[in-house]
């Protein structure tokens, strides 16, 4: 469960203040697949960051599993985002000197000298990536750049999967193809999904629309999670 408890965050430039979020409570449930819309500048990816521990904030509290992240030091803090999250960009953000399959592996070399090859392949696999393992970042359409992002996301088993506009870049098919895919994985592994989309026809992949504005959530709708009914 994540948790967030009268969060105050305020961006300083200055002797000017932004307050992107004022006293923000939410808590975002196990297994849950959960949209993060508004316009732009209201602090979508600063949500992200929070929930991840890669930002500071003003005042309030922020629980992972009921763990006080302001209280963790920094090394547990990366510790824990090793094995506990997964990240997916819009900018797909692939070592241009690696190859596909160095590209997945490298977060599961980070955490491990000896990495599960057998499950990393699997999910190789599960996400056709198969032909693009020895293929580079400049000889991939952004679609094919975008699965191996998945699957490197994928690679150390996360509670918590946050995609950052991650279909900003791709064209309407390729955009529900990752979809699909991400959609699949939740309901597989039974993580946290965490989507971050301007995109309003994005929002049936969700359980929950948690909708943003400068200062907070202005709402936080329940529905009916369409690709479940697939």
């Amino acid at each position: 469960m994540i948790k967030f408890e009268k969060v105050t965050k305020i961006y300083r430039e200055g002797f000017r203040e932004h307050i992107i979020f004022q006293n923000m409570s939410i808590e975002l449930n196990d297994a849950e697949s959960v949209a993060v819309v508004g316009p732009s500048g209201t602090g979508k990816s600063t949500f992200l960051n929070l929930i991840a521990g890669l930002t500071d904030w003003d005042s309030g509290k922020i629980f992972i599993d009921d763990i006080d992240i302001q209280e963790m030091k920094n090394s547990k803090k990366a510790k824990m985002r090793l094995g506990k999250y997964g990240f997916i960009f819009q900018h797909y953000n692939l070592v241009s000197s690696l190859n596909g399959i160095d590209n997945i592996l490298v977060p599961a070399l980070a955490k491990s000298k000896k990495p599960d090859m057998d499950y990393i392949m699997g999910i190789v696999k599960e996400f056709e990536t198969e032909s693009l393992m020895y293929k580079y970042p400049r000889q991939l359409s952004g679609g094919e750049q975008q699965r191996i992002a998945i699957v490197r996301a994928l690679v150390n088993r996360p509670q918590i999967i946050l995609a950052d506009e991650a279909t900003g870049n791709l064209d309407a098919d390729n955009s529900k193809k990752v979809m699909d895919m991400l959609s699949k994985c939740h309901k597989e592994y039974g993580n946290i999904f965490i989507f971050v989309t301007h995109d309003e026809e994005l929002c049936k992949y969700a359980d929950r629309i948690v909708r943003i504005k400068k200062g907070g959530v202005i709402s936080d709708e329940r529905q009916e999670n369409q690709y479940n009914n697939k």
